[in-house]
């Protein structure tokens, strides 16, 4: 009885060390198999954004587009003193690819011929003074070519048109033309009164301080 009880107590010593060994080794399996929180982590960091920055500046930054593919720029001295001549730089680009021919009506390109500019003095907006020009039918000679990114420029002396003898600050805008022509080729060009309308021109604005 006793070797039995001796033989008895090694085969169930030797069940119990096979079944402790056999879950260890499952254990380590399971261990090995799941990924862990701390190797996930540092995959997901090194990853980029599923879309790319977007570039500093952009549309709003750069030159405000038009239907007509054309805008405008005006520059002007930040302060002037009281009896200075208000001269203003006009620019106007052709933004498109193709050339372009635009009628110089109501532009700076043909000088001051009516209120191309809106100009107001601490908020109050100053009347036109200046000469108005007459019209009849265009001609080819009041079209001026634009290349495909091309820029004219002219400058014009608004206080021949507008009253700056008051020390104040000032605004002033160019208005698109209510009334001019844009043309690919010579033989699209206007003839008549009746084939103009509005061209869309965008300007920025700028700000003048008249000092005593």
């Amino acid at each position: 009885m006793k070797k039995l009880s001796i033989y008895t107590v090694i085969i169930i010593g030797t069940l119990l060390l096979l079944v402790s060994c056999q879950t260890e080794i499952a254990g380590q399996e399971m261990t090995s198999a799941a990924p862990s929180s701390e190797a996930i982590e540092p995959a997901n960091q090194e990853e980029g954004p599923a879309f790319p920055p977007e570039p500093p500046g952009g549309q709003s930054a750069g030159i405000e587009m038009s239907t007509s593919g054309l805008s405008a720029r005006l520059e002007i001295p930040s302060s002037l003193s009281l009896g200075e001549p208000v001269k203003v730089k006009f620019f106007l680009t052709n933004h498109t690819e193709s050339s372009l021919y635009i009628l110089n009506w109501f532009t700076p390109l043909e000088g001051l011929g009516g209120e191309i500019f809106r100009v107001t003095r601490d908020g109050r907006r100053l009347p036109y003074q200046g000469p108005l020009a007459s019209r009849g039918d265009p001609t080819p000679e009041a079209y001026t070519l634009l290349e495909a990114g091309e820029t004219a420029q002219v400058e014009v002396d608004l206080s021949l048109a507008y009253d700056f003898s008051i020390p104040g600050n000032y605004t002033i805008e160019f208005i698109s033309p209510k009334l001019s022509h844009i043309a690919h080729s010579e033989e699209e060009m206007a003839r008549s009164l009746d084939k103009l309308g509005p061209v869309e021109i965008p300007s920025n604005e700028v700000v003048l301080a008249i000092d005593a």
